[in-house]
């Protein structure tokens, strides 16, 4: 009987620790497919799931260590989507910015071309009053050559004037 009884006393302790190990194992699986899930959850990008830590055991210590990893990455691709923002502001003021210059490098290079323009026009204007100038100044050398000739030819004594000079004063006057 003693035998039985400690049969039923050994069959009791076995099915307690078995129980006992079932329990134990069903927690510890419990809590490590939950780190899986929220590892899971990080590796696919997920930075808002809950992750509710409860207990004390290294599954618990786990998630606790996974949940300041989410913080963490939640905190760098927010400063991430901040930059940019302030990135693609900068490229689209840069990208205003060069159309307006190559607007106003336009705008220079239309004025340059019409300044260009003007002083080709006024280079040919300068060339013909050049032209024009040198024309005069040989018509005038040319005058001034006659005139000095006629003079020298009215300077130069003539038998003839004092002839006609003298018959000219007898002629009569209207006065006299």
């Amino acid at each position: 009987m003693e035998k039985i009884h400690r049969s039923r006393g050994c069959s009791f302790c076995v099915a307690l620790a078995l129980l006992f190990a079932y329990g134990i194992t069903r927690v510890i699986v419990r809590s490590l497919q939950q780190v899986r899930e929220v590892a899971d959850d990080l590796a696919a990008g997920e930075l808002n799931s809950m992750i509710t830590v409860v207990g004390r055991d290294e599954a618990s210590q786990l998630l606790k260590v996974l949940e300041a990893t989410q913080q963490k990455l939640k905190s760098v691709v927010t400063g991430i989507h901040v930059a940019v923002d302030t990135v693609s502001s900068a490229a689209n003021q840069i990208t205003h910015g060069n159309a307006d210059l190559a607007q106003r490098t336009e705008e220079q290079a239309s004025a340059l071309e019409e300044t260009a323009s003007s002083m080709e026009e006024l280079t040919g204007t300068v060339k013909q009053s050049a032209e024009n100038a040198g024309q005069a100044n040989q018509l005038a050398s040319a005058a001034r050559a006659q005139a000095e000739q006629g003079a020298k030819w009215w300077n130069k004594p003539s038998p003839r004037w004092g002839r006609s000079t003298r018959a000219a004063n007898r002629l009569p006057t209207s006065s006299g």
